[in-house]
């Protein structure tokens, strides 16, 4: 629906989108324990995540996408997002140490060394 305040059209498409995904998430529950509320989608294979921005999506292509997925609550989303970081996660990395904490030797060292060469090139430009 075409509107000339900008403000009231981008406020219409973010209702027409939580309405859609409204829709979708009624009747469903938590496909581990079974919860009814703050239900999310979870890709069980990230590397063939397309976009976690679907609801705006043609239905067959949403579709498409939503079958790559669990429904799942907030909570339970939450553990197994942070089981798959830490068994991902590789100490060393420069990034890791900012994101998400970890402050063993070798991951400070890391942040170190990357600092170093960051505030350098910095210096050279």
């Amino acid at each position: 629906m075409p509107y000339r305040n900008p403000e009231q059209r981008r406020q219409y498409a973010r209702e027409w989108a939580a309405r859609r995904r409204r829709e979708f998430f009624e009747g469903q529950s938590c496909s581990r324990c079974g919860s009814l509320e703050d239900l999310e989608i979870h890709h069980e294979d990230p590397s063939k995540k397309e976009s976690h921005k679907i609801w705006s999506w043609s239905e067959q292509r949403r579709n498409k996408e939503l079958e790559k997925c669990a429904v799942l609550c907030h909570d339970c989303h939450k553990k197994i997002s942070d089981e798959s970081m830490r068994t991902e996660w590789e100490h060393g990395i420069p990034y890791g140490y900012r994101t998400r904490g970890c402050r063993c030797d070798e991951c400070r060292a890391a942040h170190r060394e990357y600092m170093r060469e960051y505030k350098a090139s910095r210096k050279v430009s």
